[in-house]
């Protein structure tokens, strides 16, 4: 694998985006592992600089219709894959559960594909997000919660309401 020092190309998002929603899950300890994640040593969206303009782009234009963008995740660590990997082999840890996935069995995580030994958010160009609505000060309703793994995240779910399907 190789791995470069510059940096130049990337971007914290906020800088470029102002008014985004950061809620960096991995920096928290409310996620699927349940404790923050190897890597994360502050809540930041790093991403590469053309997604960042992008990203403003898409922004711009809810903002418009009064919603915002609010980020889970953007440029993932290598040392956080291997913490996911490593979590996801105890078979045994499975505090979070109940709110990441109730319905899978932790030993199919690595088949069903909801974990990876690689990510593509390790080349910055990535970005886990939702929709915030200004209206009503919450995320859009898109069926799921962030990271849930189960068939109720998947884009295809047939058993959304008509509501869930509009917003997602």
């Amino acid at each position: 694998m190789y791995f470069s020092n510059d940096s130049s190309n990337f971007v914290l998002l906020d800088n470029i985006v102002k008014d985004i929603i950061l809620d960096i899950r991995y920096y928290s300890t409310f996620n699927f592992v349940g404790e923050r994640i190897d890597g994360y040593h502050e809540p930041l969206a790093i991403i590469s600089k053309e997604a960042a303009f992008q990203i403003k782009k898409i922004n711009d234009e809810l903002k418009k219709q009064n919603y915002i963008l609010k980020v889970y995740d953007a440029y993932r660590p290598y040392d956080a894959v291997k913490h996911f990997v490593k979590w996801a082999k105890d078979i045994d840890d499975i505090k979070m559960k109940e709110y990441f996935y109730s319905d899978v069995d932790k030993k199919l995580l690595f088949d069903l594909g909801y974990i990876s030994d690689s990510s593509s958010h390790t080349r910055g160009s990535s970005i886990d997000l939702t929709i915030f609505d200004l209206n009503n000060n919450e995320d859009l309703d898109m069926g799921s919660s962030f990271d849930y793994f189960g068939i109720i995240s998947h884009y295809d779910y047939p058993n959304l309401t008509l509501k869930q399907k509009k917003e997602s």
